[in-house]
């Protein structure tokens, strides 16, 4: 009689010599734990605690393994010195044991290439991101620069904390899919451009049970209005900062504005359950694109003429209508003309002394963009330290929702909502 088992044995056997493919790319939560299972620390691969700049090529090859083969890369116990920026590919998944810290050790700039973490490409988003319990601190306060940017599509941050910032921006990210839970943010030199949390483009942004201690703006859509950044003019939708606290030494609370350059739209962002103060103001909802003309310099041909007529605003620019009488001045040449307004945008026109324009020359095009579907719900602010007049300022906003709103201390100041529509709702005063 044949032994029936002999098959069984043999595919049994078969079975168990196959194995899954060892690194397998992570795209949700359900996946977690073979993640971790999959996974190498930097002790293993052959990194310790960094101390110098001849060190920083071995962490950067730690992270970029990490990326190429899918897999987790763990960041064992010690204070790391950090001599450059930190670079992040895409499908990277990075988690720091407890004790695990990195310090920034360097200068930069304020701008995109100038944080210790950032993504590895520049014109164009990363994918598949997941950041767990990072650290990020500063080895002393000349070490200028942000501390992380990212612009990634799928990102997913968890428990980050920043100790220490000087100069710059705390966080800026941009994308679709991102979700930040956890963030912790403190220490910074307490002035203007050390802001928070500034989202600077992309949809489907979810920022939720932070704290933010900055010297600017601590919550921010905000898009970029510098044309030499990748991130430069970036739509704005669906975004969200929930269950925050946050406390801004000279700037703002929270921030959803537009800069004069900007032509894209912020559409449907919302603040819930937002609690803290502002140093400067509370609130600022504001499209500066959608004001009026305003420069002192027009570049005819080369030639740069000053227009010497208009009032001025608070920054001392200058400010235009429709109809005003200019002055146009180059050198020894001089005359007057109007300020005309077409569907292009604001033009000049006239007859200025030995410059004849027969044509009209363009100073400021149009902004097509608009800042439509803010939702604040349960904002509760302290305006005690209010430097400017207005606590809380709205220009040029569509489609406003908002309800439960406390104001602590308010005293002198008020409340401004100038060419917005919606409902602001009658805040309760403490």
């Amino acid at each position: 009689m044949k032994n029936l088992n002999t098959p069984i044995l043999i595919i049994m056997c078969v079975m168990s010599s196959f194995k899954a493919p060892k690194h397998q790319l992570v795209n949700s939560d359900r996946n977690l734990k073979q993640t971790i299972a999959d996974s190498i620390t930097t002790s293993k691969f052959g990194v310790g605690p960094t101390k110098s700049v001849g060190e920083m090529g071995k962490l950067q090859q730690f992270f970029d393994y990490c990326a190429e083969k899918h897999i987790t890369g763990i960041v064992t116990k010690g204070e790391y010195k950090i001599f450059k920026p930190i670079l992040i590919g895409s499908n990277s998944t990075i988690k720091f044991e407890a004790g695990a810290r990195f310090i920034r050790a360097y200068k930069s700039g304020s701008g995109f290439g100038s944080s210790t973490i950032q993504q590895k490409i520049k014109d164009k988003p990363i994918e598949n991101v997941r950041l767990i319990n990072f650290n990020l601190g500063l080895e002393n306060p000349e070490c200028i620069g942000r501390q992380l940017t990212l612009y990634a599509n799928n990102l997913k941050v968890e428990r980050l904390t920043i100790d220490g910032f000087r100069g710059a921006m705390a966080i800026v990210v941009a994308g679709n899919n991102i979700v930040m839970d956890g963030i912790h943010i403190k220490n910074s030199g307490g002035e203007h451009g050390e802001g928070g949390i500034r989202v600077e483009g992309g949809n489907n942004i979810k920022i939720s049970n932070s704290d933010v201690e900055s010297g600017d703006d601590c919550f921010q859509f905000v898009p970029s209005a510098a044309p030499e950044d990748p991130l430069f003019n970036l739509d704005i939708s669906n975004g969200e900062y929930k269950n925050c606290i946050g406390r801004s030494m000279g700037a703002r609370l929270i921030v959803v504005a537009k800069g004069e350059n900007n032509t894209c739209s912020i559409r449907n962002v919302s603040f819930i359950n937002i609690k803290g103060s502002g140093g400067e103001r509370q609130l600022l909802f504001q499209d500066q694109s959608k004001r009026p003309f305003r420069t002192t310099l027009i570049k005819m041909g080369g030639n740069s003429y000053k227009l010497g007529a208009g009032t001025l605003d608070n920054r001392g620019r200058a400010i235009f209508k429709d109809g005003d009488e200019v002055e146009v001045k180059s050198g020894r040449k001089m005359g007057n003309g109007k300020i005309s307004v077409s569907g292009d945008g604001y033009t000049l026109a006239g007859n200025l002394g030995d410059i004849n324009l027969n044509f009209p020359v363009i100073l400021t095009k149009t902004n097509t963009g608009v800042i439509d579907g803010i939702t604040l719900s349960n904002f509760d602010a302290d305006c005690a330290g209010d430097k400017q007049p207005e606590s809380i300022y709205i220009d040029h906003v569509t489609s406003l929702k908002s309800d439960n709103i406390k104001l602590r201390n308010l005293k002198e100041h008020s409340i401004k909502t100038v060419n917005y529509s919606g409902s602001w709702a009658k805040p309760q005063l403490f």
